[in-house]
């Protein structure tokens, strides 16, 4: 058995780290979930024109075709915020449509327990304010309530630059006169 240089050794520990870092995290990490607290994605038809949950506008998003498809759109997606509050069960996304009307569309919050952690604040005026404190977060209450209520739905989609380019890409990140490309002569 042959004694490994010391750059095998480097890329054989580069390999084990890497191998096992790569099972530390779910493979859906991160993924939108179905529960109390989560965010969900539901597709859409592409003639939608307004979603609500709990009579509130949800954002929509343009779903792009993938490059060279030939396809224009694949429809929208309903970007739903499910509160922590939120009992498990079956709820109902109203959808408003061009061509259908306005129907609903099945969402179920599957139950999930989170770590609780229970805290002790010596301010017991952060806890239960006094009258000056209730009249201020009552006025700061009603100002944000009052800019809540401009909200708009955006026009387009609030993530231009995640839509993908038509046509062949050589390459994202370097051009072909890139000074990272093409070592200089010394």
């Amino acid at each position: 058995m042959s004694v490994l240089s010391a750059r095998n050794y480097r890329w054989l520990l580069l390999c084990v780290l890497i191998s096992t870092n790569l099972n530390l995290y779910p493979a859906n990490a991160g993924a939108p979930e179905s529960v109390p607290g989560g965010v969900v994605a539901l597709a859409l038809p592409e003639d939608v024109t307004r979603a609500r949950y709990h009579d509130q506008d949800v954002m929509l998003l343009e779903r792009a075709a993938l490059p060279g498809s030939g396809a224009v759109s694949t429809g929208k997606i309903a970007v739903v915020g499910i509160s922590i509050q939120e009992a498990p069960g079956q709820h109902w996304v109203v959808v408003q449509s061009s061509a259908h009307g306005s129907y609903r569309v099945a969402l179920v919050i599957e139950p999930k327990s989170y770590p609780e952690q229970r805290l002790s604040i010596a301010n017991k005026r952060k806890v239960n304010p006094l009258a000056q404190d209730l009249d201020r977060i009552q006025r700061e209450s009603q100002a944000m309530a009052e800019q809540y209520a401009r909200f708009s739905r955006p026009r387009g989609s609030p993530f231009p630059l995640l839509m993908p380019v038509q046509g062949p890409i050589s390459s994202v990140w370097f051009s072909p006169h890139s000074e990272w490309t093409t070592p200089e002569p010394p």
